[in-house]
Order: C-alpha cells, then sequence, then structure tokens
C-alpha cells in the first residue's frame, strides 16, 4: 500500500475536527430552546485557521493515485472558502442557529474544498453530494416559515435533477475512457474520441452549470436565496458558485485543452444568456434577496466570459473574480440580514431611508452594490477589467462588448436600491436600526476587503496568478 502525505489533508482534517466539536456541543445541549452562539464562535474559530492552514501549507502533490491533488489552485480557493464560511458564521451569532446549523456549515465546506481539489470525476461527484445534502438542510432550516420549506425542496429536486444528469455524463465517459482521472481522459480526447463520450462530457457541464447558476440552469436560485436563511443564501452564492467554477475550469482545462474550439461555444452561449436574463429579470424585482439572486445570475456570465477564453489568464482572472466576488456579494446578504431581522421582510421599500436610520449600514451596502457594477475605485472593477482583458485577449471582443453593455444594465438597478436608501425618506414611525455587533464586524471585514483590493490590487493579482500553475496551454 503506497505511503498517504496526511499533511495534504490537513485543512480538511482540521474544518472535519472543529466540525465534530460543534455537533457535540449541539448534542451536549439537547433539544432546550435557544441559540447556540458558542457553537457558532467555535465554527468561527475553525474556520479561521483553516483559512490559516490552507495558506500555511505551500507543497504541492496528489493522493490515491491523481484522485486527489492539491495545488496553488486547490490552496487559494480553499482559503477563500474558509475565510467566506468564517464571516458567515460570525454574522449567525447573532441569529437563531443552533449547532448543528454550524455544523452543517462546516461540512458542507469541507465538501467543496474536495471538490476543487478533485483530480477525477469521481470524487467531483462524491465532494458534490456532500456539499449538496448539507446545504439542502440549511437551505430549509427555518422549519417554521413556508418559504424557507419551499427553498428547500427546490434545491432538493434541482440538485437531484443536477447531480443525475452529471453521474450519467460520468458513466458515458467512463465507458469510452475506462478510468475517470482527469488525466487519462486527457489523454482519450486528444485522440479519435467515441461520439458518446463527448455527449458524456456536455452532460458533466450541465450538470455543473446548475451549481454555478447559469442561465438557462438557474431556476432554482430566486426561489431558494429568497426563502432560505440570509446567512445561508450568502454562502450559497459565493462559496458553491466558486467551487462550481473551479471544476468547470479543471475539467475543460485539464481534460479537454486541445479542443478548445468545440466547447468555447457552449460557454459562450451560457455567458450571453446568463448576462442578458440575469440583468434584465433583475430590474423589475421588488425584493431585494431575488434581486441579488438574479445579479448572480448575471456575474456567472462575466465568470463565463473568462472561461470561454481557454487560457491561464482566463483562470487567473476567475481566481480574483471570485476572491472579490466573495467578499462583496457575502456582505451585501449580510446587510439584508440585517434589515431583514427587523422587518421580517426583504422589500424593496424597507430601504427607504436607510440612510437616516443607520448611515454605516446603508454606505457599506452602497459599496457592496458599486463593486458588484464594477465601479472604480473598488475591486469589482478590477475584476471585471481582467474579465474582459482575458476575453480580448482570447478575440472574444463581441462577448465582452455585451459584457459592457450589461455591467451598464446591472447599475441601474443597483442604482434602485441606493436611491431607495438615500433618497427616500424613513418610513412613518420608523427609529434607528441597530446592527448586532457580530453581524456589523463581518459586514466590516468585507468593506475593508472591498475597498483594499480596488486600491491596491497588486498583491491581490499576484496570488491570484498562482492559481494558473495546472493549466496545459
Amino acid at each position: 500500500m503506497p505511503n498517504v502525505d496526511w499533511l495534504l489533508l490537513a485543512p480538511h482534517l482540521v474544518l472535519t475536527g472543529f466540525a465534530l466539536v460543534v455537533l457535540l456541543m449541539a448534542a451536549a445541549k439537547g433539544e432546550r430552546a435557544g441559540a447556540h452562539p458558542a457553537a457558532g464562535w467555535v465554527a468561527f474559530v475553525g474556520s479561521a485557521v483553516t483559512a490559516g492552514v490552507c495558506l500555511w501549507l505551500p507543497r504541492q502533490g496528489e493522493l490515491w493515485r491523481g484522485i486527489y491533488v492539491w495545488d496553488p489552485a486547490a490552496a487559494f480557493f480553499c482559503a477563500l472558502f474558509a475565510a467566506a464560511c468564517a464571516l458567515v458564521c460570525l454574522a449567525s451569532v447573532a441569529g437563531p442557529y443552533r449547532g448543528e446549523y454550524y455544523g452543517l456549515m462546516l461540512i458542507s465546506t469541507v465538501g467543496l474544498m474536495f471538490l476543487v481539489c478533485s483530480g477525477s470525476l469521481l470524487m467531483l461527484y462524491l465532494s458534490l453530494e456532500v456539499s449538496t445534502l448539507t446545504l439542502f438542510v440549511l437551505a430549509g432550516y427555518d422549519r417554521n416559515r413556508d418559504r424557507s420549506s419551499e427553498a428547500a425542496l427546490k434545491y432538493l429536486v434541482v440538485a437531484g435533477t443536477s447531480s443525475a444528469v452529471l453521474l450519467f455524463g460520468v458513466s458515458w465517459v467512463f465507458g469510452a475512457a475506462g478510468s475517470t482521472r482527469f488525466e487519462d481522459l486527457n489523454r482519450i480526447f486528444q485522440g479519435l474520441t467515441p461520439g458518446y463520450a463527448w455527449i458524456g462530457m456536455a452532460l458533466i457541464l450541465v450538470g455543473l452549470a446548475f451549481k454555478i447558476a447559469a442561465a438557462p440552469f438557474h431556476l432554482w436560485a430566486p426561489d431558494v436565496y429568497e426563502g432560505a436563511p440570509s446567512p445561508v443564501s450568502a454562502y450559497l452564492s459565493t462559496v458553491s458558485k466558486a467551487a462550481g467554477f473551479l471544476a468547470i475550469g479543471r475539467l475543460l482545462l485539464l481534460v479537454l485543452p486541445e479542443r478548445a474550439q468545440v466547447w468555447v461555444v457552449f460557454v459562450g452561449a451560457l455567458a450571453v444568456l446568463s448576462m442578458a436574463f440575469g440583468n434584465f429579470v433583475a430590474i423589475v424585482q421588488t425584493n431585494v434577496k431575488r434581486l441579488l439572486a438574479y445579479s448572480g445570475i448575471a456575474q456567472a456570465g462575466f465568470l463565463l466570459i473568462a472561461v470561454a477564453a481557454a487560457n491561464r489568464e482566463g483562470l487567473q482572472a476567475v481566481g480574483l473574480y471570485l476572491m472579490l466576488y466573495a467578499f462583496a456579494n457575502v456582505g451585501a446578504f449580510l446587510c439584508v440580514f440585517a434589515v431583514g431581522e427587523r422587518h421580517d421582510s426583504h422589500a424593496l421599500e424597507n430601504y427607504d431611508g436607510l440612510s437616516r436610520r443607520s448611515p454605516l449600514l446603508a454606505f457599506a451596502l452602497l459599496i457592496f452594490l458599486l463593486s458588484l457594477a464594477g465601479i472604480p475605485p473598488l475591486a469589482g472593477f478590477v475584476g471585471k477589467f481582467l474579465l474582459f482583458a482575458a476575453g480580448m485577449g482570447a478575440g472574444l471582443w463581441w462577448l465582452v462588448l455585451l459584457g459592457a453593455v450589461m455591467s451598464t444594465v446591472s447599475l441601474y438597478y443597483y442604482l434602485l436600491v441606493a436611491k431607495r436608501m438615500y433618497i427616500h425618506a424613513p418610513p412613518e414611525g420608523s427609529g434607528r436600526l441597530r446592527v448586532a455587533r457580530p453581524v456589523a464586524a463581518a459586514i466590516a471585514v468585507c468593506v475593508a476587503l472591498t475597498v483594499l483590493i480596488g486600491l491596491y490590487p497588486a498583491p491581490w493579482v499576484g496570488w491570484a496568478e498562482s492559481i494558473g500553475s495546472f493549466v496545459r496551454l
């Protein structure tokens, strides 16, 4: 039996250990009513420690004959997932969440960390299922709200469908190659490939398109984001989506680098549909969580421009944009969490006069919205510039032009929220909106990083450049 370098599994083992501790704390608490803030603090510390371990572990290697791969791309995304999970757990401490909530959040993060370390379709599918099952429970965590139960049911149906499609595609590819390892698949697709192998690969990409909420495979996103607890929506819209993008990047750039002309058309079509549908439907939304959900569909389209570039620079741009998008989108959903907890509603009218009821919260939400729109000097501008530059470098000028137009459209509905906050008068009798300290701390971290990456992008760009190491192009 070959020796296993268990140090390569250190981030996953550390986070799994903290998840078990949190679940034991929940079991000790029993069925007594009330939240478990202590479990939330342990989950926060565990996620932060895991992010540090990911950055401390510079070595590269693989386990189980390439089924598991640890490289700079895996380290980058695992650290990002752990950091985003830490912020979500920190904000959740102020909510009515019990220990099992935090345990499921950590276990889901472990699953997504294995997903980005996958060197085979088998590992990709198993890790995807670990994440999906836990996120299904988290989406329906608030059992007293019908919308939360509806969100869980819809997520289960769509996730089950996407998993079935993906697994069906894996079976076709395995039948052609006799293996699920990416290296073996690359050799098969370089030669004369059976037609059913391409059908299998298309099915796998469709399954992953559900994961990133790209149109027309986006139907679950608005309803699930609206019904799930706001911290869970923040996690779903960032960490889960980022894992799906790296899985697509590994699949296309490791298995099919020489056949880019085949799949670029498919990815480009997804980008066009996602940008157009997400932006135009977001304009008419009157619920802020649904607005952010359709915004996320449009953001997936922007990211797919760089994926369609089919080169190292495109993947690096995707990595940087996912990092800044994670902090901006988590911050935006946490602002929605702070406002929604007071009103028990996420209607756009609840943001009327927010700048006078809570000036700092309104300013933070404005920063996040402008960053998502790509306004300088915030982080979103740097990210979109690199996405578009990668597209132009690959000759996809028409896709970049559409992306620029759609960015202008997105600014309209982001400013609709800003107009509500700064121009509309607050409702009569509304008092000052107080934000719980853990939520305020998490929002402050997101604001600081969103501004810092925009003003001083050089070190962040350099860090993101390391994730292109596995690209053969």
